[in-house]
């Protein structure tokens, strides 16, 4: 994957690190002022039929590992693989120190968090201040699973 431009005060990069256009794997970054705030982190399901040998397609973290330092937090809309099947991941190689999540994420992972991990349960209607840049609003919304989410970003 190569470097996006480098950007200029006051502006904000959205970008999809997979998902787009195809069924799971959502995951994105909200780049800004020198602060990344990460939506999602989702699997791809291997298309049916195929025997290749891989279980899984996972986004492509290397952006985010050059740059993890630079990482506020993780928030994950809904307990489903397709936006939170790499969640470990995600926190394992990019060092994520503060986790936004549905209640019913939490208590699925409880056992699996590493220490000193900051973990917040998303409520709906309230809003978020991740580092300098970034509010979140999180709103529940109807899907395929309880607990879901959408955000409304502000920078």
């Amino acid at each position: 994957m190569q470097a996006p431009p480098p950007l200029t005060a006051g502006k904000l990069r959205c970008i999809p690190i997979s998902g787009q256009c195809e069924l799971g794997r959502s995951a994105w970054y909200f780049e800004g002022d020198g602060e990344i705030v990460l939506i999602d982190a989702g699997i791809g399901f291997v298309p049916h039929g195929f025997k290749g040998g891989v279980d899984a397609l996972l986004p492509n973290l290397e952006y985010l590992k050059k740059n993890k330092d630079r990482i506020k937090a993780l928030f994950i809309s809904n307990p489903h693989e397709e936006y939170s099947g790499d969640l470990m991941n995600f926190i394992e190689q990019l060092e994520v120190k503060s986790v936004y999540l549905p209640k019913v994420l939490i208590e699925l992972h409880k056992n699996k968090f590493p220490p000193g991990l900051q973990i917040t349960p998303l409520e709906s209607s309230t809003k978020y201040k991740v580092g300098n840049k970034f509010e979140l609003t999180a709103f529940n919304v109807t899907f395929s699973t309880v607990d879901a989410f959408a955000f409304l970003i502000e920078s």
